[in-house]
């Protein structure tokens, strides 16, 4: 799995993880900062909280133009949010994070390509190795609108090649169905063995991917964690401290 194709599953993944803010400046009145929706992180929760102390610090929106006000709201959500200078504060750097959970996907799925290929048509050649003369068979065979299915001794070939006996009864190859027919047709085994092959690549591959996102995932959370015990907020898709946020909010407000 190539780093860049991690990278942008990964936008995907923190634009869910996140919960995104709405931008602040495109409400209407009675909705709040978050747009009435429910909040989902700690960074959600102080938003509001934030919002909450500013909206209530007055009933005239007016009064928010004064700085004086302003600055007395600021210093109290700084005194009510301070940065813990103990933790410090790690940037999102998505294209490390695909880096890093691509090497540890690679150590547990580290076969490439061409080992697989070996790998899987192995199991391939098993799955559809020629059936042996006088094995007992079960086929299934359609002719007109009806599929049935025969039990009996594999005899072989037809003279043409194009049919084979089972008991006294002769199929043609054309009318068994593909599961069947890649037994006993060596065009349609190797058409299998190829779809068998490619499919379980495809599933190995499919399952690297989910590895490598849950470590991306958990790589993420503990970030978001991490710079949130700290004290900052993510809001409007980026990281903010409280007294950005205030300001931000207060501006909005005092319009």
């Amino acid at each position: 799995m190539r780093v860049f194709y991690t990278f942008v599953l990964i936008i995907f993944l923190i634009c869910v993880s996140l919960n995104f803010s709405t931008n602040i400046f495109a409400f209407t009145s009675g909705v709040n900062v978050l747009g009435n929706k429910k909040p989902k992180t700690d960074s959600d929760r102080t938003l509001l909280e934030i919002e909450r102390i500013i909206t209530s610090s007055t009933q005239n929106r007016e009064d928010l133009k004064s700085p004086e006000l302003q600055k007395a709201i600021v210093k109290r959500i700084v005194e009510s949010f301070p940065l813990n200078k103990d933790i410090s504060f790690e940037k999102l750097d998505l294209k490390e994070i695909a880096k890093r959970a691509d090497i540890i996907a690679d150590k547990k799925y580290s076969l490439t390509t061409d080992e697989l290929k070996r790998k899987y048509m192995v199991e391939a050649e098993k799955k559809y190795e020629p059936i042996p003369l006088r094995s007992k068979v079960i086929v299934e065979y359609k002719q007109g609108r009806y599929i049935h299915k025969l039990t009996g001794t594999f005899y072989g070939f037809t003279f043409r090649k194009d049919g084979i006996r089972i008991g006294r009864t002769v199929v043609p190859i054309i009318d068994l169905l593909p599961e069947y027919r890649a037994l006993f047709d060596k065009r349609t085994q190797k058409k299998e063995k190829d779809i068998y092959v490619d499919k379980k690549i495809r599933e190995y591959l499919e399952e690297k991917e989910k590895y490598a996102m849950k470590h991306i995932k958990s790589m993420v959370n503990t970030i978001e964690k991490k710079n949130e015990e700290a004290g900052y907020i993510y809001a409007w898709n980026k990281w903010r401290t409280p007294k950005d946020v205030a300001d931000i909010i207060i501006q909005y407000y005092s319009k």
